[in-house]
């Protein structure tokens, strides 16, 4: 009888874990940025891709502006524009806020 209780609670938790979707368990980050020429011109039509997922990649708007939401443990964007050399960047944590109160 205690068999048969264990096995009904394991195959409840079994269900219950099925039904949670897989995106809970992948953390995933949003990337927004902006794409400048070395003149400091905005990039429009820039291809912004996730390194070791090409099938995740957007491209900038008018303004140079990008988002990207990475879904992969890779934090390294591929950047890409006619004419212009390719270029890979690393993804690092912004710097925590500081607020200066003299």
């Amino acid at each position: 009888m205690e068999n048969l209780k264990r096995s009904k609670w394991a195959l409840w938790l079994l269900a219950f874990l099925l039904m949670i979707p897989p995106e809970i368990y992948a953390q995933s980050i949003t990337v927004k940025g902006n794409v400048k020429d070395s003149n400091g011109e905005a990039i429009i039509g820039a291809s912004i891709l996730e390194k070791g997922n090409q099938t995740n990649g957007t491209v900038t708007d008018l303004d140079g502006n990008f988002s990207l939401t990475l879904t992969g443990k890779s934090k390294t964007l591929i950047v890409s524009y006619i004419g212009m050399k390719t270029k890979e960047v690393r993804i690092t944590p912004p710097p925590e806020e500081f607020t200066n109160r003299s």
